[in-house]
């Protein structure tokens, strides 16, 4: 079982910097991470980890991951947006551990491809 510490993800720049997310609560299966880098906390960047195991033997377990970016303005003092990304795994039972470490590796590469990168940091569709 993985404990709980800090994240360290890099950001979008075109030179990127690193950001630390640091634990801030645990509840339920869900750990909050918090980018502190930040003074107000409202414009905080935070990411969500969240763990359903299965019931059953049959049933199906779940990870699932959040990263928000606030759009904080200043003025106003208050957040005027997210952008967000989300990871699911479902994990059936008659998976093997080759199997998910395939799938963790699938999803990993699929971020890093060009064409995902295009489609989200451009807001632009397939064609």
């Amino acid at each position: 079982m993985p404990q709980v510490t800090a994240i360290t993800l890099a950001d979008g720049q075109a030179t990127p910097v690193n950001h630390t997310f640091t634990p801030s609560s645990i509840k339920d299966g869900m750990a909050v991470f918090y980018d502190r880098s930040k003074s107000v906390m409202l414009e905080q960047p935070y990411v969500t980890i969240r763990t359903n195991l299965a019931k059953n033997p049959k049933g199906i377990s779940s990870v699932r991951a959040t990263v928000n970016v606030p759009r904080y303005d200043s003025v106003s003092g208050k957040v005027i947006g997210y952008q967000s990304a989300t990871i699911e795994y479902r994990l059936a039972p008659t998976g093997t551990k080759q199997d998910r470490d395939d799938l963790v590796a699938y999803v990993k590469n699929l971020t890093a491809t060009t064409l995902l990168q295009q489609m989200a940091g451009n807001v632009e569709s397939l064609y």
